[in-house]
């Protein structure tokens, strides 16, 4: 099994229709009950994504007893001439 770290729905839609993932039992986190917010308070879009699937994957474990790969993404724009804005956050 593979969680996706995303409660949007057309992103897991996105992955779910690339030809290799039709090998794996692909869902959503949304699809948990109870599925918490996690906060994405990293300094870089990376780290964000690392304490996401970082985060799930140890939710998943205390309260749902499984243990599957997590798979966590965070991006967004960052504008040099604006000296980074809008930023990570």
């Amino acid at each position: 099994m593979i969680v996706v770290a995303s409660r949007n729905r057309g992103k897991v839609r996105e992955i779910a229709a690339l030809p290799a993932a039709k090998e794996f039992d692909l869902r959503s986190i949304a699809e948990f009950d109870g599925c918490p917010e996690i906060a994405e308070d990293g300094t870089s879009f990376e780290e964000n994504a690392a304490i996401k699937a970082v985060k799930y994957s140890l939710w998943l474990k205390r309260t749902h007893h499984i243990w599957p790969v997590v798979a966590a993404e965070d991006s967004g724009l960052s504008i040099e001439g604006l000296l980074g804005w809008p930023g990570v956050h």
